[in-house]
């Protein structure tokens, strides 16, 4: 069959057939949640030899579901004066034979699966809209388990937490710093140094020991304080802070340089350099 430019076509979602065989299987619920909070995005592709899917049977599931359920068409989908749900098709491309077809459909699911994730900066996107909006970061389909565990592959070898008794803690490697922060990667680009407190509007931020710094950032608590030793990045925007004033204290630079680097993207505002004793 010669080839056609491709292009979109609009068709009745009970005339759309999926592939005789497809063995690619697909979360239900993070499907529904994905149309749910960002509408029908991607039109699946069809296949002009035989006129049956090759790609994006799980959206067009998820659409049925959500029809017989009850629930209004998503942006996206155009329902006719007769209540028709039609929906979004690539068309124009053909399979050369059954083989061609079902090697397609292999390969445009396994090729999203064998790229994998970078890691660290999976972890620092997820971070960023869990921090931003837990909805957003529930419908990438990932939960807290599975970030932790994301978190704990960053720094598999000190995953077992175990040290001889008489060996000597070593210095803390970057993996081990990224590993506590848990959303981070590369170097912030607030450098801080030790002495220094950083105002976040009402937070302050103490670059200091926790024990032997006490006189740097003990005059801070005051009222009704939070004090919080040991930062992560987002901690400013965790629960317990909301209506609080915290006074963090984050001895190690490059974790501290982070946090006001997350301070400043998420809420826009720029921390400020404290008065120097």
């Amino acid at each position: 069959m010669a080839a056609a430019p491709r292009y979109i076509e609009y068709m009745p979602l009970d005339e759309i057939q999926p592939a005789d065989r497809n063995p690619k299987g697909h979360d239900d619920d993070g499907l529904d949640s994905s149309v749910e909070q960002f509408t029908f995005t991607e039109p699946g592709l069809l296949d002009e030899r035989t006129g049956r899917l090759v790609a994006g049977h799980g959206r067009y599931e998820t659409l049925a579901r959500r029809r017989a359920s009850g629930k209004e068409a998503p942006e996206g989908v155009v329902v006719t004066g007769d209540g028709t749900w039609t929906v979004p098709v690539v068309r124009g491309w053909a399979s050369r034979d059954d083989a061609h077809a079902e090697a397609y459909l292999i390969a445009s699911n396994h090729l999203t699966v064998k790229g994998g994730w970078d890691l660290p900066e999976l972890a620092e996107m997820l971070g960023d809209l869990e921090a931003v909006d837990p909805a957003l970061f529930a419908a990438t389909a990932f939960d807290h388990e599975q970030l932790d565990t994301l978190l704990a592959d960053l720094d598999p070898e000190g995953a077992d937490g175990e040290q001889e008794e008489d060996e000597q803690p070593a210095a803390p490697t970057r993996g081990d710093l990224l590993a506590l922060a848990g959303v981070t990667v590369g170097e912030p680009e607030h450098q801080v140094e030790s002495g220094q407190v950083w105002e976040l509007g009402e937070h302050r931020l103490v670059i200091a020991e926790v024990f032997d710094g006490w006189p740097r950032w003990s005059p801070l608590l005051v009222d009704d304080t939070l004090f919080l030793p040991y930062p992560t990045p987002l901690a400013p925007f965790a629960d317990r802070a909301v209506g609080r004033r915290l006074v963090m204290v984050q001895p190690e630079p490059y974790l501290a340089g982070h946090l006001l680097d997350k301070w400043a993207r998420i809420t826009g505002q720029v921390p400020v350099l404290g008065d120097q004793p």
